[in-house]
């Protein structure tokens, strides 16, 4: 290689070098992307300057907003989504999506998995109260107003266990009434002083 070559080469990787130094930005300069519209797209995390990783966007779905289950609002069907798209459903309803129906009650995340929209069979149980009742209590308001909502309630007196069906006011046995606007349950029956009552929102 002549010395005239050489000059050529270095010329040039100066040339690309510039380039990509002009045309690179800071991560505060970056366009925001306010969506995820393709599964295979991966996504640089930066903390630092030099600890880039790149994340597929399975990793990075959360809760796209609430769902109407009632009137299937927004419009979901299986085969159009993203892998682990979320919801979370308002209001209770029964949709076919293209498998079969789906019954989501309110309270309940939809998400979309393998192509299908469904709602997970287990739950984890969240403690939102807990008391013994003195005498005769026919009443209770629970402490933690912050996470009252129309999901799925469970709960215990003594042994027995009261299951919401709807998750307004509707209890499979009976027993007890919510308010969810001032977070008193309502016991039908009085309960005897000394029992333990635990109260769970799933």
């Amino acid at each position: 290689m002549t010395l005239e070559e050489l000059e050529q080469k270095v010329a040039a990787h100066t040339t690309w070098i510039n380039s990509v130094i002009a045309n690179s930005k800071r991560s505060s300069q970056l366009t925001e992307k306010t969506s995820i519209t393709d599964s295979s797209e991966r996504y640089v995390i930066q903390k630092g300057t030099e600890d880039a990783k790149g994340v597929g966007s399975s990793i990075l779905r959360g809760i796209k907003g609430n769902y109407n289950a009632a009137t299937n609002t927004p419009t979901l069907v299986d085969g159009t989504g993203i892998e682990g798209d979320t919801y979370k459903v308002t209001l209770a309803g029964t949709n076919d999506y293209g498998n079969g129906a789906v019954s989501a009650p309110s309270g309940a995340i939809l998400i979309y998995l393998s192509g299908q929209w469904t709602v997970p069979t287990s739950k984890l149980s969240v403690l939102v109260d807990s008391f013994v009742a003195t005498h005769n209590q026919t009443s209770f308001t629970v402490s933690n107003a912050g996470i009252l909502d129309d999901g799925l309630w469970s709960v215990q007196v003594g042994s027995s266990l009261l299951n919401s069906t709807t998750g307004i006011t509707a209890f499979v046995n009976g027993g007890l009434t919510i308010d969810f606007a001032t977070g008193e349950i309502t016991f039908l029956n009085a309960i005897q002083g000394g029992t333990q009552v635990i109260i769970k929102y799933n």
